[in-house]
């Protein structure tokens, strides 16, 4: 049940920093920027490209997981992945906006996880 907690607090506390983000750099999304090189397989948001929400979440909840369970975490981090790269594939997401969602979340998840090791 902590361990529950703890991903459900990183992955929200990741995904509002992520979100802050997004609506203060009003950053377009590829399709908006390229339109006549890069066409999205659906059409999605607008001016809130950076950084990938989902590469935030899900690398969040990946490295939560892979911090008390290695081997799912490492399955986690393997679907994360995955997913990030169809956002990019997709064109709805610039390379850039993935790894600042990993870095956001797997940071964020990674400090959390710090940070209550040493208070124990």
């Amino acid at each position: 049940i902590k361990e529950g907690f703890l991903i459900f607090v990183s992955v929200l506390i990741a995904w509002g920093v992520s979100y802050l983000i997004k609506i203060t750099t009003h950053m377009p999304r590829p399709f908006l920027r390229y339109p006549n090189e890069v066409h999205a397989l659906f059409p999605y948001g607008g001016f809130n490209s950076f950084p990938s929400g989902h590469a935030t979440l899900f690398m969040a909840l990946a490295v939560m997981v892979y911090l008390y369970q290695k081997h799912l975490g490492c399955f986690f981090i393997f679907l994360a992945v995955l997913i990030s790269l169809a956002r990019v594939v997709s064109g709805v997401h610039f390379p850039i906006d993935i790894f600042a969602g990993w870095i956001i979340g797997g940071g964020i998840s990674f400090v959390i996880y710090r940070l209550l090791k040493v208070t124990k």
